[in-house]
């Protein structure tokens, strides 16, 4: 039955967000309780009570959690980096600004007052790119520890009249994997939204948008001199990005001469013998407000990591008239070639000129849970003579608690250096079942031969597909084990448009969790695909084990043997591949994290012969002095490029936006003895005025 919906107090008094909840105004706040545990074991009572208090301001959303422990001396805290996890306790508040279910800002905080934040939408995983301006403190206490929250109102998007908000609260308890809620969440109704508590909002919010300003200054020096990456004089550059709302739904972003770079670079990844190109995650700034609307059933039909270096870039993001509204437009000076292994624009024919790229998105509610929409790929390079346009639909529906529907249509029109133009259709439709102790899910995929997304990632068009997954969970009543998942079918088939089969994979494995929050188990597949017209077929194993192996170390180990298919167009063939992976994570401090992951793969012919063999690694060394000044050293290896990259940064890291980088990075071949090494000298401003 659904709680009534819960009365929060607004206040005029100040709230000081310090951890612990002795102002006046917590006095009239209603207390809720009664968190019940929804993983590992379901509608179990949770290890330690958790209280939680709501208010209202004419600025911000107050919310203070105090958290009991039986055991606080176990309670796992440390510093560490915005948005990375690091596997301590922390309490988390979803917050549905419209009441609606079709979206929620996710806020998590640890007991030492580390942030991260992200966005929930249904059918999917937290996204925890997006980042927003909002403030936590937390305190360690004698019986647990205490959060507080101050969520400010122009740092969201919502209603002017906001009559209803959807709130869940949620406490993890990291030494049992313990993760409990309030509502309680009923594990045979899949998603979060659908479950939330419904708050009589504070009604009419008033002008709490405005405009944000977020000016950047950067310098960089390297081997080849001053840095050329944007425009600016002897390596220095200035930009400025914009963020204006005329009212709370609407959204207006524009950016000049922006810094896309990244203070960290991202994680090796093999590529050698790869058939597809590989994806690497958005984290610019500017590309992330909004950027939760671009996705759905129809896939990666907006990939903006295509979009290398605008000299401008503007988008807007609407939530009017019960339906949300998208747009993003660049003009890209390096724009990314085709990823699509069925023909696509090249290097050579894109040469040197820019692109003009635009994406648009429109959704509605339908029901709970559910929506229809539309989506509009653009991206010319008028230079050039290449234009590819896609538009789409799509729609998800829920059936019943736990089955849920969803599909999308999408056609595409390009034409290719040569002048011809190519026109195609894609289909795509998924249902699911997910219930306490099982999942079930059938999907097809269809992309005709001429489908192109030049704005997305499409690898495969010229494909059919299908796709089966079931699961089944146990909770035995073990003295060591919680959990038990078992996948009898994983499976996956693929035929040509014309009808011929391409591939096709069966596969099957189980899991085991421990009350430390230990797993382990394994998985077996089997499977063939054509390659250039020869069938080659593969037997794979893969045995991994993880957890916290003492209080101050987690570590993870992964270790995968089978045969793998030799991707080269005039001599595809099988060989036989070893992949070994193990990963730890030391924290002897509460201000000392030590990440070191190494990896070695090997393949080789079938008669014996080596294919290829390297190890890949990483050491990321961090101290926090406090929550906002830290220091990193990393140091990245890949047998495959031949390169040993060390980087060293301190940072001063207020609230996002609000910081100070500098740092180098070096760059050498120890095969070579560091021959023709490479090294960059970089410094970052930004700040956020809002006005």
């Amino acid at each position: 039955m659904p709680l009534p919906p819960v009365h929060v107090p607004t206040v005029e008094q100040v709230v000081v967000v310090d951890g612990l909840a002795d102002d006046a105004a917590w006095d009239e706040a209603p207390v809720l309780t009664d968190f019940v545990v929804f993983h590992e074991v379901p509608d179990t009572e949770p290890t330690g009570q958790t209280e939680v208090r709501v208010l209202y301001g004419a600025d911000a959303l107050y919310v203070h959690f105090r958290c009991h422990d039986p055991s606080p001396e176990e309670t796992r805290a440390n510093l560490g980096r915005r948005d990375t996890p690091v596997g301590d306790d922390s309490v988390l508040v979803y917050l549905d600004t419209t009441g609606e279910g079709q979206r929620a800002y996710v806020f998590e905080v640890n007991p030492k007052g580390v942030q991260s934040d992200g966005i929930l939408l249904p059918g999917g995983g937290q996204d925890s790119s997006w980042d927003g301006q909002w403030r936590s403190a937390a305190v360690q206490t004698a019986t647990g520890y205490e959060v507080e929250l101050a969520i400010p109102w122009r740092s969201v998007r919502h209603p002017v009249q906001a009559d209803v908000l959807g709130l869940s609260v949620e406490r993890v308890i990291a030494r049992f994997n313990q993760k409990s809620a309030w509502p309680r969440r009923d594990p045979d109704i899949d998603g979060i939204l659908v479950q939330q508590a419904r708050l009589v909002g504070p009604g009419e919010l008033g002008r709490t948008a405005g405009l944000d300003v977020r000016p950047d200054l950067t310098y960089g020096v390297s081997q080849d001199g001053p840095s050329t990456q944007r425009w600016g004089m002897a390596g220095a550059s200035a930009g400025i990005t914009l963020r204006y709302a005329p009212v709370p739904q609407f959204w207006l972003l524009a950016t000049a001469n922006p810094d896309f770079s990244q203070v960290e670079s991202d994680q090796s990844q093999i590529d050698v013998n790869q058939r597809y190109a590989l994806s690497v995650q958005e984290k610019r700034p500017f590309f992330l407000e909004g950027q939760e609307w671009f996705g759905g059933p129809n896939g990666d039909l907006a990939y903006t990591r295509s979009m290398v270096s605008p000299v401008y870039g503007a988008r807007a993001t609407a939530e009017l008239g019960g339906g949300t509204f998208a747009v993003l437009h660049t003009l890209d000076r390096t724009p990314s070639p085709s990823v699509s292994a069925g023909g696509g624009w090249t290097e050579e024919e894109m040469g040197d000129a820019p692109a003009l790229q635009t994406l648009a998105r429109g959704r509605r509610p339908l029901g709970d849970d559910g929506y229809v929409g539309l989506f509009y790929s653009d991206r010319r390079l008028p230079d050039v003579d290449l234009l590819n346009q896609v538009l789409g639909a799509d729609a998800r529906v829920r059936l019943s608690d736990a089955w849920l529907a969803s599909g999308g249509l999408a056609g595409s029109s390009t034409r290719f250096a040569d002048g011809s133009l190519g026109v195609g259709p894609a289909m795509n439709a998924e249902v699911t079942r997910t219930a306490s102790q099982s999942t079930f899910s059938t999907a097809v995929r269809y992309l005709h031969e001429d489908f192109r997304a030049e704005n997305g990632f499409v690898t495969q068009p010229d494909r059919i597909a299908v796709e089966e997954r079931l699961e089944f969970r146990f909770f035995p009543a073990a003295p060591k084990i919680t959990r038990v998942r078992v996948r009898p079918l994983n499976a996956s088939a693929a035929m040509d448009t014309s009808g011929q089969l391409v591939e096709a994979f069966a596969g099957t494995s189980s899991y085991v969790n421990g009350k430390r929050g230990r797993y382990g188990g394994g998985g077996f597949e089997v499977g063939s695909e054509q390659y250039e017209g020869v069938w080659l077929p593969s037997v794979n194993g893969a045995f991994s084990v993880g957890g916290r192996i003492f209080p101050w170390v987690r570590g993870y180990l992964l270790s995968s043997e089978g045969t793998i298919s030799v991707y080269d167009p005039e001599d595809p063939r099988l060989g036989w591949s070893a992949y070994n992976k193990v990963q730890l994570t030391f924290e002897p401090v509460p201000r000392v994290a030590w990440f070191v992951s190494t990896a070695h793969v090997k393949a080789w012919e079938l008669d014996g012969e080596e294919l290829y063999a390297g190890v890949i690694g990483r050491s990321r060394l961090e101290f926090f002095a406090t929550r906002v000044w830290s220091t990193r050293w990393i140091v990245d290896y890949s047998a495959f490029s031949e390169v040993l990259r060390n980087e060293g940064l301190v940072a001063w890291e207020r609230t996002p936006g609000r910081a100070v980088y500098l740092g180098g990075a070096y760059l050498g071949s120890p095969q070579t003895e560091f021959a023709d090494p490479e090294w960059q000298v970089f410094a970052k401003a930004s700040w956020v005025l809002s006005i």
